[in-house]
């Protein structure tokens, strides 16, 4: 992947990267993407979406630091630093999501005898199939990479795709208390 095949987000236009940036990132990426693929725990020769978000991520917080980045006294050191530090921040946001999720599915609902689940309640909010997509990640486990291939979309795509359903969530949840 190289700086220009970064996702941007929508509205932003195209980007001059600062004197060397292109160069870091050729010769950087492949580390920092072999470095968090072992931080997540990809099997030898496959890559995660999560992986891919956070080499991504990595890079853009290098983008945004660069002066940082120039000024450290060991510049590898410096973005190893900040890819495990974007690891370890993918894995608490997955892990908040498991447990909201788990605490949403099995909450029952105040002043009901049967323990109907909160779920009753909240369908409606986002789309069955976007539900069912954040169960197969966070409840069930699947890997990003098995749920893309099912869905025929890239690593990326999904994790594009699993951004905009969290945030729909956020948002209507949110409205629903």
């Amino acid at each position: 992947m190289r700086p220009e095949e970064l996702e941007e987000p929508e509205g932003m236009e195209e980007q001059e990267y600062p004197e060397g940036f292109k160069e870091v990132f050729d010769t950087q990426y492949k580390r920092i993407l072999d470095y968090a693929k072992i931080l997540f725990g990809d099997a030898p020769g496959t890559v995660s979406g999560r992986t891919e978000d956070a080499a991504q991520e990595t890079f853009l917080v290098l983008l945004c630091n660069w002066e940082k980045f120039c000024a450290s006294p060991n510049p590898e050191g410096w973005l190893t630093f900040v890819c495990r530090n974007v690891c370890r921040n993918l894995k608490r946001e997955d892990q908040k999501w498991t447990r909201n999720l788990r605490w949403v599915v099995h909450q029952p609902v105040q002043g009901d005898p049967n323990g109907i689940s909160t779920l009753v309640e909240l369908e409606g909010l986002i789309p069955p199939e976007d539900m069912r997509l954040l169960e197969r990640i966070y409840l069930e486990g699947c890997s990003h990479k098995e749920v893309a291939d099912e869905l025929g979309l890239t690593a990326s795509g999904l994790s594009m795709k699993l951004s905009r359903i969290k945030a729909a969530f956020r948002k209507k949840y949110k409205e629903f208390l």
